[in-house]
């Protein structure tokens, strides 16, 4: 099964709405690991718009 173009699109703003409610929830905590996760989770968001471009 193949995700319309519409599909696709809804699924990845959905990703990208995950990711920043994760890095809010990162920074209110204060973690002390907290600019990695920041940096793990923009890779994260880079990577999943690099794949579209392909």
């Amino acid at each position: 099964m193949v995700a319309s173009p519409e599909e696709d699109q809804a699924a990845k703003l959905q990703l990208c709405s995950k990711y920043l409610e994760t890095f809010s929830h990162a920074r209110e905590r204060a973690e002390t690991q907290y600019v990695d996760v920041s940096i793990d989770l923009l890779v994260g968001i880079r990577d999943m718009l690099k794949i579209n471009l392909v």
